[in-house]
């Protein structure tokens, strides 16, 4: 069978460097394909590497704030639990009401208070710990240990010596106090009369 080509030429030419040019773009086009489709993953991962490196930074620093909270509210219970013992220290101490009634009852008429304080055994009163002396700072693996009242100072004014003795009698009655020491006493020149000042120490 005879094929004959009526086209000119001319267009038969045209028509087969057009069919070229596309066959070279067709190439082209899978050459670059092939060569950007390396970079492009390159660029993905490079993208989802820098999203968890920003969410590690971010559970990082989630993970600092807990930390700090935790701190803070583990020194909350530790100042809590400090109180909390101090506390129960203060309310195992003696009936001050109880006590403070009894020095009222052993006044006499002649005889007037102007203070009333107390003092541990020790000079230096404070946290202590367990078996040492001197003052310490605290530490939060030791027990707390409160130096306890051990006597009671009284000052005041008596009109003469007769009454101030009969006082330091009758804060000795009931035993009461182990022991009632007179620490001073003398006249006071800025009181008119004869007025004592004294001051007692009554220990238990």
């Amino acid at each position: 069978m005879v094929n004959v080509n009526l086209l000119p030429a001319d267009i038969v030419q045209r028509q087969a460097a057009t069919r070229r040019a596309r066959g070279w773009a067709l190439l082209v086009l899978v050459a670059v394909g092939s060569a950007t489709a390396p970079v492009a993953m390159s660029v993905t991962r490079r993208a989802q590497a820098s999203g968890l490196s920003r969410r590690c930074e971010s559970v990082q620093q989630g993970r600092t704030a807990l930390q700090r909270d935790l701190i803070a509210t583990i020194r909350e219970s530790e100042t809590l639990d400090l109180h909390l013992a101090r506390s129960e220290t203060l309310r195992a101490k003696r009936p001050w009401s109880a006590l403070v009634g009894f020095i009222t009852a052993c006044l006499p008429d002649e005889v007037w208070l102007t203070s009333l304080s107390t003092s541990a055994s020790s000079q230096d009163p404070g946290v202590r710990r367990p078996g040492g002396t001197g003052r310490i700072a605290q530490t939060k693996d030791e027990p707390v240990v409160l130096e306890a009242s051990t006597s009671l100072r009284l000052s005041g004014y008596a009109l003469d010596h007769g009454h101030l003795y009969a006082f330091m009698s009758q804060l000795k009655q009931n035993g009461v106090f182990a022991d009632v020491e007179l620490l001073g006493a003398g006249l006071d020149p800025s009181r008119a009369g004869q007025a004592i000042r004294f001051e007692l120490q009554c220990s238990w």
